[in-house]
């Protein structure tokens, strides 16, 4: 990879103003997060651009300017943002920063209780999770799974539904009888009395997904055995080693052979270019 003082003068060349433009007009000698590969060296994306660092405006002024701009949520903030506004306030103004509720000026919203939530349910006859969401009023939780945690049972439980879920070995039988192979699947062809996350209804017997699927465990080949396929297969970056990907190659090499992988070009046998 070429160096930090080269990357700048190659950007310039090349027209880059932006990550964005980075990422597009990338050659093969600029690291892919030049952040981190010149970690001691780095200032800032400004500075690789050649801008000028641009001073933002205080969290009180901030919130002065959302309010005009009639702003109530991070995507709008975004959508809106101006270039004085830091992109994550959250982290800029953090010694300052209590909430994007308390930056859009909105107050605390306090749920009901999970007992009083079944009862509006009721009221609304709302009776799945699509139903949850679309009928959702200000004070009910979007995620009450994980907001009632320590009451929660099932969604079954929340909307009153007498129907039990399924045994584990019975959940077996089923998904060979819809010919459910993988999570997507799963998901795709749930019956109702199927729980929406397995791993977690049956976490005391759980073995895996491929367990589920009556799948054997794959078994992946070498490093070195891998690096002769990906030839064969004429495999020459990542996105064609996810397209072409074997059963027995790992979906991530980098991690799976940690302890010997040197990087990408490497596993495709491709030359460093130098400096």
């Amino acid at each position: 990879m070429i160096s930090l003082s080269q990357l700048k003068i190659d950007v310039k060349k090349f027209n880059v103003n932006s990550m964005k433009e980075y990422r597009e007009k990338r050659q093969e000698n600029w690291p892919s997060s030049p952040n981190i590969y010149y970690k001691d060296e780095w200032v800032s994306w400004n500075d690789l651009f050649g801008k000028e660092k641009v001073e933002f405006i205080s969290i009180s002024q901030l919130k002065i300017e959302i309010e005009k701009c009639k702003i109530n949520s991070q995507r709008e903030y975004d959508q809106n943002r101006k270039t004085n506004w830091p992109s994550n306030p959250d982290v800029y103004y953090k010694d300052e920063w209590v909430s994007w509720n308390d930056l859009f000026g909105k107050k605390k919203v306090e749920f009901i209780s999970l007992p009083e939530l079944k009862e509006e349910i009721k009221k609304y006859n709302v009776k799945n999770f699509r139903e949850y969401k679309k009928n959702r009023r200000n004070n009910w939780p979007s995620a009450p799974n994980v907001y009632y945690k320590d009451e929660w049972v099932s969604w079954n439980d929340l909307f009153e539904k007498e129907k039990e879920l399924i045994s584990l070995s019975q959940l077996k039988i089923d998904v060979k009888k819809f010919n459910v192979n993988s999570m997507k699947e799963y998901h795709e062809k749930r019956q109702e009395n199927w729980p929406s996350a397995p791993n977690v209804y049956y976490k005391d017997e759980w073995v895996s997904w491929n367990d589920l699927f009556g799948k054997e465990k794959v078994e992946f080949i070498s490093l070195s055995q891998l690096k002769i396929d990906v030839k064969k297969f004429n495999v020459n970056s990542m996105k064609e080693y996810r397209d072409k990907r074997q059963e027995n190659w790992p979906s991530a090499p980098n991690v799976y052979y940690k302890d010997e992988w040197v990087s990408w070009n490497d596993l495709f046998g491709k030359t460093l270019v130098a400096a």
